[in-house]
């Protein structure tokens, strides 16, 4: 109950309609939620990532590493790393797309060649420390890819044709 009644703090906060709703306590919150964004991003650079872009709801990642399996490993690394850590413990990070390359101007502007959707990557999707490098899984490169299977591993999200 006590999560529950904790993951609609914000919202009966923010809502002009909550019983909830004092400006002063909303601050404190904010600032709360600031601080420990702002130390859970220290950490992870502490840990060995870079941060390429992280708001209140996201954190992308360089992790540096050429293998998939290394990157997998390195993730799987860094998440038990936070939780072991009593601040982070109750954080459920979880990641949710791995890329080969990677172009990124912003959260609305990138596009990148997803590591787990090129048929070569299946083989590899365990923590296999002899897993494929970048050149292995590059499509361009492999005589199994096809041109459909490229295609969907494109991930594609640019918003500045709007501008």
């Amino acid at each position: 109950y006590a999560d529950a009644l904790l993951g609609q703090l914000r919202r009966w906060l923010l809502s002009a309609f909550s019983s909830l709703r004092e400006p002063a306590l909303r601050h404190l919150v904010e600032l709360c939620m600031k601080k420990v964004f702002t130390l859970l991003l220290a950490e992870v650079k502490k840990l060995g990532a870079t941060v390429i872009h992280a708001d209140m709801t996201s954190i992308t990642i360089a992790t540096g590493k050429t293998r998939l399996s290394s990157a997998s490993a390195f993730v799987e690394g860094l998440r038990a790393a936070l939780r072991r850590r009593e601040l982070f413990s109750w954080l459920e990070l979880e990641p949710s797309r791995q890329w080969h390359s990677l172009i990124f101007r912003g959260p609305y502007d990138y596009g990148g060649l997803l590591a787990s959707a090129l048929p070569e990557a299946q083989a590899w999707s365990g923590h296999d420390t002899q897993g494929p490098d970048d050149s292995e899984l590059d499509p361009e490169t492999t005589q199994a890819a096809r041109p459909s299977d490229a295609a969907e591993a494109l991930d594609m999200h640019w918003n500045i044709a709007s501008f």
